[in-house]
C-alpha cells in the first residue's frame, strides 16, 4: 500500500506539472486514473513475478494464497478499467473538450452523435472479425474447453498493442542512446533547435493571421436578444484566452494589416451574417481547437527558444571563461560548470548504458522462442534474491522498455503536436499521453513476461488465454515479434524508415530530423529578439544575456534590430518593447499577403505622419524565413 500512495502521490504531482491550469476538472480526473493505473501496472508486475518465483502449489500458506488471490483481482481490475478508458472514456472524451454546444447534456449527446457512422462502421468490423476468430478457434473444441468472445477482445487489443509497440520501441532503442550522444554535444543540440525554431514559426505565424481575424470577427458579432448569453459567452472564453496568453494582444495589432488580404474577408470562415445557436456552437468547437493549438504552438516555440538560449550560454562560457564568467557565483558558478565539463560526460555515460540496454534486450527478444533459457533477464528471477533486489532488477529494464516505446511515440512528427510542455499542456494531449500509456502498457508487460520466463504468474493465470491462440497470441509474442523488431532496428540504424516515408508521401508519420542551414539563420535571428525581450522584461539578468549571445548574433541584431525595430523571431511582427520605444516609427507600416506564407511590411524611414507615401522612401521586408531590403516606388 506504501507503494501505491508514493505512486499515486508522483502521478499526481507529475499531471499538476504538465496540465494547463484551466483545462475542465473532467479532463483532471481522467487522465490522472489513466497514469495512475498505467504506473501502478508497471509496479505490479515486478511483484507478481517476484511471489510466482516463490509460489509452491503444493504448500500454499495462508498469506500467499490471499497475495496470490489479490494480485489476480488486481489484473483484472486494472486490465477492464485501462481498456474501458483508452478504448471508449479517453476518445470520447477527446471530441467532448473541443465540442462548441452550450448545454452539457446536448454537447454529450452530440459527442455520441458526431462520430456516430464511424462507430457503426467499426463495431460492425470488429464484431465481423471477432465472430470470425471465435468460430474458428472454438470448431474443433469442446464446450469446456472453448474460448469467450471477451477472450477473443482481449486477444485481438493485445496483438494491436504489440505491432505499435514493436514499431515505436524499435525506434526508440536507436534513438534514445543517440539523443543522449547528440545532447551532449551542445553546439549541435543548438543547430537542431534553431531548425525547430524556424519550423514552429511558420505554422504559427499562419495561425496567429487566421486566429487573429477570427478572434475580431467573433468580438464584433452581434445578434437578437435569445443570442446574447451565449455571444457572452464566448466573449469571455476570448477574454480568458487573452489572460491567459498576454503576448496575442500585441500580436493582434501586429497582424491587424493582413485581415482585409488575400480573400477580403474580415472573419476568416466566421459569417458575421445570420446568426444562429447552430453557428455559434460551430464557431465556438473552431476556436476552441485554434486556442488549444496556438497554445500547444506557442509553448513549443518558448520551450525550444530557452533551450537555445540556455545552451549557447554554456557553449559561450566555455570558449571565453574570463569574459562569459564574470558576475557568477555560487550555486550558479557550480551549475555552469556542472553543465559546461560534467553534464556531457554524464550524457555519454548514459548513452552507453542505453546501448548496452538496448542490444541485451534485442537479444533478449530474439532468444525469447528458444527453449532452452539463455535469456540474460531470467535470472533475476532464478536468483533468489529479496524482494527489494528483485524489485529493482525488473523495474529497470520494464522501465527502459517504457522509455524506448515513449521516445519513439513523441518522436513520429504526427505526435509532436501531443508533446507534453510544463503547465502548457492543452487537455487534448494530456488525454493522448493517458490513451496511449493505457493502451500500450497490457501487451508490454505481456512480452516482458516471457522475456523473463517467469512461470506461475497471476498475469498469466487471468490472461492466459493468449497461449490458446496459437497464431495470435504466442506465436506472434514469440517469433513475429522478435523478428519484425529486429528488421526495424536494422532500419532504424540506418535511417531506412524517414527515407521509405519521405518516398510513399507519408511525411507526417516520419521521425524528426535536422533541417538546412536557412533555417539555422532564420531560427537564429528569432531567438536574439527573443532573448532581448526577456531582458526587457526583467525575466533573464545581464550576465545570462551576455553569455547567451554570440559575436554574430550581437552584430546582426545591431544593424536589423536596432536600424528597424523589427521581429524577425515573428515573420511580419513588430517588437512589442521596441513598439514602444520608437512611438510613431511604424504607424504607417502595413503588412500585406504576397503569397501563402509570404507576407511583406511596408515601413516608413520618417516618423511624421504628415508625409505621404510618394514623399517618404520605404523600405520592404519579406517575411518568407529571410530579411530584405529594396526600395519601393
Amino acid at each position: 500500500m506504501i507503494q501505491i500512495a508514493v505512486i499515486a502521490i508522483l502521478t499526481l504531482l507529475l499531471e499538476l506539472r504538465y496540465m494547463r491550469k484551466q483545462a475542465p476538472i473532467s479532463v483532471y480526473i481522467t487522465v490522472y486514473v489513466g497514469w495512475l493505473l498505467g504506473f501502478i501496472i508497471v509496479a505490479t508486475l515486478p511483484f507478481d513475478i517476484y511471489t510466482s518465483s516463490n509460489y509452491d502449489p503444493n504448500n500454499v500458506t495462508e498469506d500467499m494464497k490471499f497475495i496470490r488471490e489479490f494480485t489476480k483481482w488486481n489484473w483484472k481490475i486494472l486490465y477492464w478499467v485501462t481498456s474501458s478508458l483508452t478504448w471508449v472514456i479517453f476518445p470520447l472524451q477527446m471530441v467532448y473538450v473541443v465540442r462548441g454546444e452550450f448545454s452539457r447534456c446536448k454537447r454529450i449527446l452530440k459527442t455520441l452523435l458526431a462520430n456516430l457512422i464511424s462507430y457503426i462502421i467499426f463495431i460492425i468490423a470488429v464484431v465481423a472479425l471477432l465472430l470470425a476468430i471465435y468460430f474458428l478457434v472454438n470448431r474443433n473444441r469442446e464446450n469446456k474447453d472453448k474460448v469467450s468472445l471477451f477472450d477473443v477482445v482481449y486477444v485481438l487489443i493485445t496483438v494491436y498493442g504489440l505491432l505499435l509497440i514493436v514499431f515505436l520501441m524499435s525506434y526508440g532503442m536507436v534513438a534514445l542512446p543517440k539523443s543522449l550522444w547528440q545532447r551532449s554535444d551542445y553546439q549541435g543540440q543548438v543547430s537542431h533547435k534553431l531548425c525547430q525554431v524556424s519550423i514552429i514559426e511558420e505554422k504559427l505565424t499562419e495561425l496567429r493571421i487566421d486566429l487573429t481575424k477570427n478572434i475580431r470577427a467573433l468580438e464584433n458579432l452581434s445578434g437578437g436578444s435569445d443570442m446574447q448569453p451565449y455571444l457572452l459567452i464566448i466573449k469571455d472564453e476570448i477574454q480568458e484566452f487573452k489572460e491567459r496568453n498576454p503576448q496575442f494582444e500585441e500580436e493582434c495589432s501586429t497582424y491587424e494589416g493582413i485581415a482585409d488580404a488575400g480573400d477580403g474577408s474580415t472573419g476568416g470562415n466566421i459569417d458575421t451574417c445570420d446568426v444562429t445557436l447552430p453557428k455559434l456552437e460551430s464557431y465556438r468547437s473552431k476556436y476552441k481547437i485554434e486556442f488549444g493549438d496556438y497554445e500547444r504552438i506557442h509553448a513549443m516555440l518558448e520551450f525550444n527558444m530557452r533551450e537555445v538560449m540556455t545552451l549557447q550560454s554554456y557553449i559561450n562560457a566555455k570558449n571565453s571563461p574570463s569574459l562569459r564568467r564574470k558576475g557568477l557565483t555560487g550555486c550558479r558558478k557550480f551549475k555552469y560548470f556542472y553543465f559546461i565539463y560534467g553534464h556531457p560526460i554524464v550524457l555519454k555515460i548514459f548513452c552507453l548504458m542505453c546501448a548496452i540496454f538496448s542490444i541485451v534486450l534485442l537479444y533478449t527478444e530474439l532468444t525469447n522462442f528458444i527453449k532452452i533459457d539463455i535469456s540474460t533477464f531470467s535470472w533475476i528471477v532464478n536468483g533468489n534474491f529479496n524482494f527489494a533486489t528483485t524489485f529493482i532488477l525488473l523495474f529497470i529494464p520494464l522501465s527502459y522498455m517504457l522509455a524506448c516505446i515513449y521516445f519513439g511515440f513523441f518522436s513520429v512528427k504526427l505526435a509532436s503536436w501531443y508533446e507534453l510542455y510544463k503547465n502548457h499542456s492543452d487537455p487534448v494531449s494530456m488525454i493522448w499521453s493517458g490513451t496511449m500509456l493505457a493502451r500500450m502498457i497490457y501487451p508490454m508487460s505481456y512480452n516482458f513476461i516471457t522475456l523473463v520466463r517467469a512461470k506461475n504468474t497471476a498475469y498469466s493465470v487471468v490472461l492466459t488465454i493468449l497461449d490458446d491462440f496459437t497464431i495470435l497470441g504466442r506465436w506472434m509474442n514469440l517469433y513475429f515479434f522478435p523478428v519484425v523488431l529486429v528488421l526495424f532496428f536494422v532500419m532504424n540504424v540506418f535511417d531506412i524508415w524517414s527515407k521509405l516515408f519521405n518516398c510513399l508521401g507519408l511525411n507526417q508519420f516520419s521521425f524528426d530530423k535536422l533541417e538546412t542551414e536557412s533555417r539555422i539563420q532564420e531560427g537564429k535571428i528569432s531567438v536574439d529578439q527573443r532573448r532581448k525581450e526577456l531582458f526587457e522584461i526583467g525575466e533573464i539578468d545581464e550576465v545570462f544575456l551576455r553569455n547567451s549571445m554570440s559575436s554574430d548574433s550581437e552584430a546582426e541584431n545591431s544593424m536589423v534590430g536596432q536600424k528597424y525595430s523589427i521581429n524577425s523571431g515573428i515573420p511580419g511582427a513588430i517588437s512589442p518593447s521596441n513598439r514602444r520605444s520608437r512611438g510613431n516609427s511604424f504607424k504607417r507600416g502595413k503588412i500585406v499577403r504576397t503569397k501563402r506564407n509570404s507576407f511583406q511590411l511596408a515601413v516608413s524611414d520618417s516618423d511624421e505622419s504628415s508625409q505621404t507615401d510618394e514623399e517618404v522612401g520605404k523600405k520592404v521586408i519579406n517575411f518568407d524565413g529571410k530579411v530584405k531590403f529594396k526600395s519601393i516606388e
